[in-house]
């Protein structure tokens, strides 16, 4: 990593606030212990909000409103990707007086991502619709009540069954999801070797196809109901990554092409093999972010309303909990075949495993619900 840069580089007015940051770098294992608690906290925040949806919208708004959710917060994560490319990456002399040379821009990302969630999250508190408050009081009582309750949804599977196969299924495919969302970036500046500046523009453009992918899910659970959308986007999910494996500078959708050449005179994705490549990883991304937004309306479809947190906590216990599924698979697939492709093969049948338990569920369709 390179050195501070020299404080002579910067304005009077910035230089204080560089020392105090540089002073300020914290140790590895303090960044990791942050990280954990910030994986923690996200995930207790999904389980609230997720349960909120149904206080939050009547039953024929509930699709729409998923998606809509999804969509407008990737609007935000595009205006912030939008700001940080033009305003730290791209200018020789970035914003705030940050220095390139001490990674300064890379550093002050994790900071605009805090204030973005801050300002984000003030139209939650003061504006949306919450459950009844229960009337008990926090304590360590109400939290082994509460841990009580996932036990016995666990014990007594069978009197929701539908709900509980239903888990299963979401969260294989939420760990292939994962993957796919978060593994196909490595993938990319592994196989297409593709730079930095590269990677943000990949990723807005998965911001976008976030965007899409909300609209969408709302779109097809009216048209579909929930479980049929979920089995849909899930298919989506596949084909995507089926043409992202098949991709490579020289290859697409395996087939080798001899001599790829520009096809059009654009400052990167110039080249075929790149652009099947984007093509498909957005495909793949409006897909996931659907089935995210439609996984949570079946959701609350299928469990009783008496139950709708406790339910969606176990969703995220068992989705954390086996969080490692996907990476470990692509990770052994990987090292044994000595190939980045071979990797996500395993992804594939965790996406088929969760489209096939989906077909034992009952519930979920296009039927009526009552405003």
């Amino acid at each position: 990593m390179a050195g501070p840069a020299d404080p002579s580089a910067y304005s009077v007015d910035h230089e204080p606030l560089v020392r105090r940051a540089r002073r300020a770098i914290l140790s590895p294992w303090v960044v990791v212990a942050i990280l954990g608690l910030i994986s923690i906290l996200l995930s207790c925040g999904e389980v609230l909000f997720s349960s909120m949806l149904t206080s939050a919208a009547k039953p024929r708004m509930q699709p729409m409103a998923s998606g809509m959710a999804l969509s407008l917060g990737n609007v935000t994560s595009i205006a912030l990707l939008l700001f940080i490319l033009f305003a730290l990456m791209l200018p020789d002399q970035p914003l705030f007086g940050l220095s390139k040379e001490a990674f300064e821009p890379d550093r002050m990302v994790p900071v605009l991502v805090a204030v973005n969630f801050a300002i984000c999250a003030v139209p939650l508190f003061l504006f949306s619709k919450d459950a009844p408050h229960s009337g008990s009081k926090a304590s360590t009582a109400s939290v082994r009540a509460g841990v009580g309750s996932l036990f016995w949804l666990i014990r007594n599977w069978k009197q929701n069954s539908d709900a509980m196969i239903y888990l299963l299924a979401r969260t294989l495919a939420q760990d292939a999801g994962g993957v796919l969302l978060i593994l196909c970036g490595v993938y990319a500046a592994g196989v297409m070797g593709w730079d930095g500046t590269q990677m943000l523009i990949y990723g807005l453009l998965g911001c976008v196809a976030g965007l899409i992918g909300g609209v969408l899910a709302g779109w097809l659970d009216e048209t579909f109901g929930p479980k049929i959308a979920f089995q849909i986007e899930i298919a989506g999910s596949v084909v995507g990554l089926i043409g992202i494996i098949g991709a490579s500078p020289t290859k697409i959708l395996f087939m080798t092409v001899a001599d790829p050449q520009a096809v059009w005179d654009g400052p990167m994705f110039t080249t075929l093999p790149e652009l099947v490549f984007v093509f498909f990883g957005f495909l793949g991304f409006v897909f996931q972010i659907a089935a995210w937004s439609s996984s949570r309306t079946l959701l609350t479809r299928l469990a009783p309303a008496s139950q709708m947190g406790a339910f969606f906590g176990l969703a995220a216990l068992a989705g954390n909990s086996t969080s490692w599924l996907g990476p470990m698979f692509v990770g052994i697939f990987t090292s044994v075949f000595h190939s980045q492709q071979a990797g996500f093969v395993p992804v594939t049948l965790l996406f088929a495993a969760g489209f096939i338990l989906l077909l034992f569920v009952k519930g979920g369709g296009k039927e009526p619900v009552p405003d």
